[in-house]
């Protein structure tokens, strides 16, 4: 085990390309680089305004990227040298900037943010919203590295070294960056503002999530049992320009080490897909292959486990409560009181109810307990909509049914839909 005890909780993880070390962001704002051989610990960087996220080397392994919290809701990329750990700054704290990702040649740095401003008028109130802010954005990293989107592309192409294009002695591409004037490199990907997240790198290209808008109550849909628009995955190839649409519903995706594979999730399956073309929706093949999750056996021991997560709860609760007296509530106390009822839980719901116990201590709101796969939709009771009397003859009269609310399509009676003719008395 390395770095036991000095890590806190970690939140996020990522290992260098050469195997050399790993990035690690903890639960208290530290950004830390752990050394695989030594187990050395050292700290690149600290934020008082959150948890650092996005960690992301380069190909090189020389360079470390992530998305810094400011003051809410901002946050820039930041960048360390991973040999003398300076940081440096690559977006001004002025933006949402998330998501960062070093193209796979080393010369670009990826991100997402949201810096696009074009309201949009509300067509029930006299008000303007940014709907649609995020876009891709990309940074070259060399002085001398033109945009690949801009004119320089199919014209006469800028002189640079041997040394930049000769990679390291492991193969992967040597990453240059010149610090001096990073920002104002920035440059947007040639496509349109929208809603964006899980940008990664991949062969000759950029991976993105894109989600669609929808209404909370889901009243917009053109019926009330229709399922909500999907989340796309999409891709930018950098050599051809253009953008390609990979997979109509994803949920969540990863990029294979070598960038020419992607780990997907769509659909309520696991596959793994090329990242350079759509997914087949057709049976399986070499390069379309649904991964059967039903081989997976898992030995568990749900005592063990009920009390390994009775004793996280406690950790998390004290590490994370607003005030650092926990109100004046005897913290330790209380889970010594509790934990005893540790030895009588029979089912995972009597563990769900013994932490409500236990948060219900603190007297606070904002404290929740959600079980695994949260809480569900589950069936719902139908109601007919209408008051009903029963007579002395035995038949039920309607006494009135309830008017339809043309705006919800939930809030309509059957009794009133058209044909039925039901009216008050019948």
């Amino acid at each position: 085990r390395l770095a036991a005890g000095r890590l806190g909780r970690v939140l996020e993880l990522a290992m260098a390309p050469d195997g050399s070390r790993a990035a690690v962001a903890s639960h208290d704002g530290r950004l830390l680089l752990v050394e695989r051989e030594s187990g050395e610990v050292r700290e690149v960087d600290r934020s008082d305004n959150g948890d650092v996220s996005g960690l992301v080397f380069s190909p090189d392994s020389g360079w470390l990227a992530w998305s810094h919290p400011g003051p809410r809701p901002l946050s820039q990329l930041r960048l360390a040298n991973t040999t003398d750990l300076s940081v440096t700054e690559a977006t001004p704290l002025r933006f949402q900037d998330y998501a960062p990702a070093f193209t796979l040649d080393g010369k670009h740095l990826a991100f997402l943010s949201h810096r696009s401003f074009d309201p949009v008028y509300d067509e029930h109130v006299f008000d303007l919203a940014f709907v649609e802010s995020s876009r891709p954005y990309l940074i070259t990293l060399a002085a001398t590295t033109p945009s690949p989107f801009g004119p320089q592309r199919h014209g006469r192409a800028f002189e640079v070294s041997d040394k930049e294009e000769t990679p390291d002695s492991e193969g992967a591409p040597a990453t240059r960056i010149d610090l001096d004037g990073l920002a104002d490199r920035i440059v947007p990907f040639p496509v349109e503002a929208a809603r964006y997240s899980g940008l990664r790198a991949a062969r000759d290209g950029v991976l993105w999530l894109r989600h669609p808008v929808t209404g909370v109550l889901g009243a917009a849909r053109a019926t009330p049992d229709d399922p909500d628009p999907k989340t796309e995955l999409e891709r930018y190839d950098l050599a051809q320009q253009r953008l390609e649409h990979l997979a109509a519903d994803a949920d969540h995706f990863e990029v294979s080490g070598d960038g020419k594979r992607v780990l997907l999730w769509t659909d309520g399956k696991l596959k793994v897909v090329p990242s350079d073309r759509r997914a087949s929706n057709d049976e399986d093949s070499d390069s379309n292959i649904t991964v059967d999750l039903g081989r997976v056996r898992q030995t568990v021991d749900p005592a063990a486990e009920w009390r390994q997560m009775y004793e996280e709860t406690g950790r998390i609760m004290r590490d994370h409560f607003w005030r650092p007296d926990m109100g004046g509530v005897d913290w330790d106390g209380v889970l010594d009181r509790y934990r005893p009822v540790l030895a009588r839980l029979a089912t995972h719901d009597d563990l769900m109810d013994l932490l409500w116990e236990v948060h219900g201590e603190l007297g606070t709101s904002h404290a929740y307990v959600t079980p695994y796969g949260g809480f569900g939709n589950g069936p719902r009771q139908g109601l007919l909509g209408a008051d009903l009397s029963r007579h002395e003859d035995g038949n039920w009269r309607i006494d009135r049914v309830l008017p339809s609310e043309t705006s919800d399509p939930d809030a309509r009676s059957p009794l009133a839909a058209p044909g039925v003719a039901v009216r008050a008395g019948d």
